[in-house]
């Protein structure tokens, strides 16, 4: 496990850190439970830890340390069983109507295996674990367990219980809530057998503490423009028309490039859409023409050649255009060759867009990003 592999400095720092922001939990409660949002145990988590933060990707794991992938949770310890959300199918609930609690389990399982199995292939890590902070009164528990998929084998105990499917596996207890699509399993953390555990003192006047504290903050400005500049690009349909509706996976362009008429095509041809709206608000993002070249960087650290292609660069396509596709529709979704992409499978692999960050005019990374991600970002453009 990472906690107990790690040096000793770093432990050090990681409880020296949820100390700190603990501390500062009568911003938020009176209780004398820690407060802890989950995103700022995230960020403590990969600083201390010097992890790559992948949690804006929504993937099954937030954090990778080398062959690792790590989900990060923070919840109240309570009698330390506690359901806590694991994954989410929204995109899927119609697939869900008129089937068995049986038949609703399978499908869920098997999603949630895929969706595993597509985040360790993309960002290149072959073992996955959770990390669990729990919080109790004045103190915090570490805890590490093994990411299990699903054991497709072994389902028993299917029950339904109002809007809740119940289910285990030899190893596991999970309950799918049908109204919002979420899958949740059960983590079992007995205070006694926690691997580490950090004491938290609640300052009574944290906003004092934080004036005290303030004379190494920067000037307000002195940072303001080192973010990088980033678009999301859907895969599916944008523009609406042509028999297609709005999501849609186009069936001759986008992903399934290899199946337009002309020329033959190899199997693995692909380019990402860049809706029309992306260059409008980011004239600048992209180079300007079809002739420049430049760095993609997968979420696994390989580079491939890329630029833009099609008319009014309406595509952004690896050099030779087979490289990407091979990497995203074989490695990562698992389609089969020749056969034709669709909605589903986006659905069901979790994404339907991705994040591309521009690190300077000849490096790019490519990264994916939560379903409706895209809707999210482009909307405040469209007025």
């Amino acid at each position: 496990m990472i906690f107990e592999n790690s040096s000793e400095q770093q432990r050090h720092l990681y409880g020296q850190l949820i100390q700190a922001v603990a501390g500062l939990s009568r911003l938020f409660s009176d209780s004398n439970t820690p407060y802890l949002y989950y995103r700022c145990a995230e960020k403590i988590y990969c600083d201390a830890f010097e992890s790559r933060d992948v949690s804006r990707s929504d993937i099954a794991v937030d954090a990778i340390s080398g062959n690792t992938g790590i989900g990060l949770k923070t919840f109240i310890q309570g009698n330390g069983k506690t359901y806590q959300k694991v994954a989410e199918f929204d995109k899927m609930n119609q697939d869900f109507i008129g089937l068995s609690p049986q038949k609703i389990v399978q499908k869920i399982s098997e999603a949630r295996n895929f969706r595993i199995e597509v985040s360790s292939v993309a960002y290149g890590y072959s073992e996955q674990i959770y990390h669990l902070l729990t919080r109790g009164h004045n103190i915090c528990f570490i805890f590490e367990e093994e990411m299990d998929p699903i054991d497709l084998n072994s389902i028993t105990n299917i029950s339904k219980k109002g809007n809740a499917i119940l289910f285990r596996d030899r190893k596991n207890e999970y309950k799918f809530y049908l109204s919002k699509s979420t899958l949740l399993k059960r983590f079992v953390c007995n205070a006694s057998k926690a691997i580490s555990k950090v004491p938290v003192t609640i300052l009574d006047d944290p906003l004092n503490g934080i004036l005290e504290n303030s004379a190494n903050v920067l000037p307000l400005g002195d940072n303001m423009n080192q973010q990088k500049e980033e678009v999301i690009l859907p895969l599916y349909v944008t523009a609406p028309g042509g028999g297609y509706d709005y999501g849609d996976v186009q069936k001759k362009s986008g992903l399934n490039q290899a199946f337009a008429r002309g020329r033959v095509r190899d199997v693995n041809e692909i380019y990402l859409p860049v809706p029309k709206v992306i260059h409008w608000a980011f004239p600048n993002f992209f180079p300007g023409t079809t002739r420049t070249s430049f760095q993609l960087i997968l979420p696994n650290g390989k580079r491939l050649s890329a630029k833009m292609c099609q008319s009014d660069l309406k595509g952004l396509m690896s050099n030779p255009n087979k490289d990407l596709g091979k990497w995203l529709l074989r490695d990562v979704l698992k389609i089969t060759p020749g056969e034709l992409i669709t909605r589903s499978h986006l659905n069901q692999a979790g994404l339907d867009c991705v994040r591309i960050t521009r690190i300077n005019s000849s490096e790019y990374e490519i990264n994916f990003a939560p379903l409706g991600t895209y809707e999210e970002f482009i909307t405040p453009h469209l007025d």
